[in-house]
C-alpha cells in the first residue's frame, strides 16, 4: 500500500526516476504497490502540474484562508518544476467564498399533494397515533416474554 511510505521517503522515490516533477500523492494511500520504484512512482506519485490545493496542504499547514472563506481541495494549483507556491498565490487560488447557508422554508411553503401543509396534519395525526400504540405494545410484549 502506498500508506506503507511516508511522506519523506515517498517524495525522494516518487523524484527518483527520470521524471522529477513527481509527488507522493497522499490521496493514493490505499492503492496497492507491486514491485519496483517505478512500479511505485506509477502508483503512489502524481506529476506536479495535476496537483490541488488539497496536495499543498502538508507543507500549507500554517495558511489560513481568513474569513468567510475556505479551502477549496480540488481546485488545481500546478507547479511544473513542483516548487511550492508563495501563500499569496496558495490563498488566491485555493480560497473560495463560504457559501450561504440554505433560506429557511415558511410552514407555508411546504405542500402535500395539491394541498397546503396546514390541512395534512389532521389526516395524518390518527396514524402517527396508531404507530406509536403498536410500538408501546410491541415493546411492552417483549418484556413479558
Amino acid at each position: 500500500m502506498c500508506a506503507a511510505t511516508d511522506v519523506f521517503t515517498g517524495n525522494a522515490k516518487c523524484k527518483g526516476g527520470s521524471d522529477k516533477n513527481m509527488f507522493f500523492d497522499l490521496k493514493k494511500g490505499a492503492s496497492a504497490v507491486t514491485g519496483d520504484d517505478a512500479a511505485f512512482r506509477t502508483t503512489c506519485c502524481s506529476s506536479c502540474s495535476a496537483a490541488t490545493c488539497q496536495d499543498w496542504q502538508t507543507v500549507k499547514l500554517l495558511v489560513g484562508c481568513g474569513s468567510g472563506k475556505m479551502l477549496s481541495a480540488e481546485t488545481v494549483l500546478a507547479s511544473s518544476d513542483c516548487s511550492i507556491p508563495a501563500d499569496n498565490k496558495y490563498k488566491e487560488t485555493c480560497c473560495i467564498n463560504i457559501p450561504p447557508p440554505p433560506t429557511p422554508m415558511k410552514c407555508s411553503d411546504y405542500v402535500v399533494g395539491s394541498e397546503d401543509a396546514s390541512s395534512a396534519f389532521p389526516r395524518a395525526f390518527p396514524f402517527v397515533c396508531i404507530l406509536a400504540s403498536f410500538m408501546v405494545l410491541v415493546s411492552a410484549s417483549s418484556c413479558w416474554a
